[in-house]
């Protein structure tokens, strides 16, 4: 959905979505609650036979994010050396 993005960065920019959602004050808005956000991240994979693989796995790492608590994001892949995500973005291997 995003071809010019890898999935890192991809799951920054979710996370920062993520981060103004639960920062935002909802209660002077229509919705007089608090409201967070989570999301699963994921890429086109070698094996993939069509970009269904690829959203069938996102899903299934947004159900992670939502069963780990929910307001955080969940991506598919190997974190990279030397860098530690944020409590909120969380890096799984599949």
């Amino acid at each position: 959905m995003f071809p010019d993005m890898s999935a890192s960065q991809l799951a920054i920019l979710a996370n920062m979505a993520r981060s103004a959602f639960a920062a935002r004050n909802w209660s002077e808005g229509p919705f007089p609650v608090h409201i967070s956000s989570s999301f699963g991240v994921s890429a086109i994979a070698l094996g993939d036979h069509s970009i269904h693989d690829a959203i069938s796995r996102a899903d299934g790492f947004l159900y992670r994010a939502k069963e780990a608590g929910r307001n955080q994001v969940v991506q598919e892949g190997i974190a990279l050396l030397g860098v530690t995500p944020a409590a909120s973005l969380k890096v799984v291997a599949s």
